[in-house]
């Protein structure tokens, strides 16, 4: 008789497998439409995002309840820069450099009326009379053509008064050109 010697084949986990082993939890698999998500990796004020993400993901096995660590916020002065002064536009314009870190843009320059919808017109009514067999009615090509002439001149005012408003955030508008140009330089 020949004795064989069987050798078991012992697999070598990686580091990765052993950290993942070490921190086992217990699973809460939820599949819904072909998909799965592991809900005990979340606490019950994680919101809908995240698992909706993790669902998309398709991969109960994977954490992601990890938090990740962020720099923390500076804090914010109670200063407020005073846009309103002249040199601050040229320099806004010529140097984006200039642009620091802002935390609060300047308001809307304000005006007495609302702008925003302009005034409406009248509208100049007919006495309508039914036409008798004498009196030919309008054509209906004149009577859209007058409704056209109308409702253009409506929407140049809504056109003309959005412009309008839209002005009163220009040295805001200034401010995130300015910052966008300077993010800009730096990628290139």
């Amino acid at each position: 008789l020949i004795k064989k010697e069987v050798k078991v084949a012992t697999r070598r986990r990686k580091r990765k497998d052993r950290d993942l082993d070490m921190d086992f939890h217990h699973t809460y698999v939820m599949k819904l439409y072909d998909r799965s998500v592991d809900l005990a990796q979340f606490s019950e004020s994680t919101p809908l995002y995240p698992i909706c993400r993790a669902w998309m993901a398709n991969n109960p096995r994977a954490s992601y309840n990890t938090v990740q660590q962020r720099s923390p916020t500076p804090e914010i002065t109670n200063e407020v820069e005073d846009f309103s002064n002249s040199t601050d536009k040229i320099n806004l314009e010529s140097n984006c450099d200039y642009i620091k870190d802002i935390y609060k843009l300047p308001q809307p320059s304000m005006t007495g009326v609302k702008i925003r919808i302009p005034p409406t017109e009248p509208i100049e009514l007919q006495e309508f009379i039914l036409s008798t067999e004498n009196e030919v009615p309008p054509m209906k090509e004149n009577l859209l053509r007058d409704h056209l002439e109308r409702w253009s001149q409506i929407r140049k005012k809504w056109l003309a008064a959005a412009s309008e408003n839209e002005s009163r955030y220009a040295e805001s508008g200034r401010i995130l050109t300015a910052i966008y140009k300077r993010a800009q330089k730096s990628y290139l």
